[in-house]
């Protein structure tokens, strides 16, 4: 049987990039988007399961702002991480690799993610991101 490679991509100025083998993490860091990019590209599409990607929703950012000008660069910084996910998955998709494009769930703090991993590394919440991504 042939292992099943994935990738999980928690796009960002720092983005969370997780390799696991058979849903057992293996590689686990936080890089800059265009380092996470190469690293994707280290692998041929045959032999990478399933590439999932985070792509933020927008909506979430607009409640519980006190002024116009908060919101705003809340906002303005959530649609730049949206359009680099939107660009990772369609530009991976052109390249032949199976993706998958995610809306992002509740965060989960160090020892959780240890708990459900079994991930006995130093991880933040962009890794640990990208690490349930690479094994969901």
């Amino acid at each position: 049987m042939k292992e099943q490679v994935r990738i999980g991509i928690d796009p960002g100025v720092k983005t969370g990039y997780a390799r696991s083998v058979n849903r057992k993490l293996v590689e686990l860091k936080c890089l800059d988007f265009w380092d996470a990019y190469d690293e994707i590209l280290k692998h041929d599409p045959a032999d990478i399961f399933l590439v999932s990607v985070e792509v933020s929703n927008v909506s979430h950012v607009w409640h519980q702002k006190k002024n116009i000008r908060s919101a705003a660069k809340v906002g303005q910084h959530v649609g730049a991480v949206r359009r680099e996910g939107e660009l990772l998955v369609l530009r991976l998709v052109a390249l032949g690799y199976a993706v998958r494009a995610v809306n992002p769930r509740g965060k989960i703090n160090s020892d959780r993610f240890k708990k459900i991993t079994g991930w006995e590394g130093r991880t933040n919440e962009h890794t640990r991101d990208a690490g349930m991504l690479s094994i969901r």
